[in-house]
């Protein structure tokens, strides 16, 4: 929520506070990689909650989809700061609030002892959804 009352004061100001063509570009190519590397790494963990071959691995699979989530924070705040085109930014930033908010959803879900697989899968395909709503809008952002 702070990133979007940035983004609504970058777009009131006419763009981020140090607008930079260059800045900007760089921090959605990264968010971009984290994106799709968040793709795979969920996968992982729905996988080892699901399967108890794989169940050892559910903590370090949960601890890189954490980090990633925090680059993806960390990444639409630089995007902000180095936007020209906060509106467009602001809706990215939305996006990733939703993946952010799905991700804790399918969470609960794992952690949950007592729910059906079948919800917690219907729940992996909510934030493969929202993952790629967000890589979609992406790829076609230009300011």
């Amino acid at each position: 929520d702070q990133v979007l009352a940035q983004c609504s004061r970058a777009q009131a100001a006419g763009g981020g506070e140090k607008m930079d063509e260059t800045r900007f570009q760089a921090a959605k190519e990264v968010l971009t990689n984290e994106a799709r590397q968040l793709v795979t790494a969920s996968k992982l963990l729905v996988k080892s909650a699901t399967d108890s071959a794989t169940r050892q691995e559910l903590p370090d699979n949960l601890a890189s989809c954490l980090q990633l989530l925090h680059s993806l924070a960390e990444l639409a705040a630089n995007m902000t700061v180095h936007t020209t085109a906060p509106l467009q930014t602001r809706n990215l930033v939305l996006k990733v609030r939703d993946v952010a908010c799905v991700f804790r959803e399918t969470l609960a879900s794992i952690l949950d002892l007592d729910v059906q697989e079948g919800i917690l899968l219907q729940r992996a395909e909510g934030l493969a959804s929202v993952l790629a709503t967000l890589l979609r809008s992406l790829r076609v952002f230009s300011p």
